[in-house]
């Protein structure tokens, strides 16, 4: 059964999607869509994903500065 979702999307995003839908003469309804199912499909299948939350940490803000932590570790140990 099918669910209906409404979205604010950033104007990036729903750019994205205009075109995207444009060049390949769909919906942008159904590229949304279909690019919602992929992406929880993928997440789904992530192994990594399902260790999200297990840890505890003082750091609240890992998955925007995840890079910088990982270049911050390296930088560390190897230098």
């Amino acid at each position: 059964m099918a669910q209906t979702l409404t979205l604010d999307l950033p104007t990036i995003a729903y750019d994205t999607l205009a075109r995207t839908a444009q060049h390949i003469g769909r919906p942008v309804e159904e590229v949304a869509t279909e690019w919602v199912e992929k992406a929880v499909i993928q997440s789904a299948d992530d192994p990594l994903l399902q260790l999200a939350g297990v840890l505890e940490s003082d750091v609240e803000d890992i998955g925007s500065q995840h890079d910088r932590f990982l270049g911050t570790q390296l930088r560390e140990t190897h230098n």
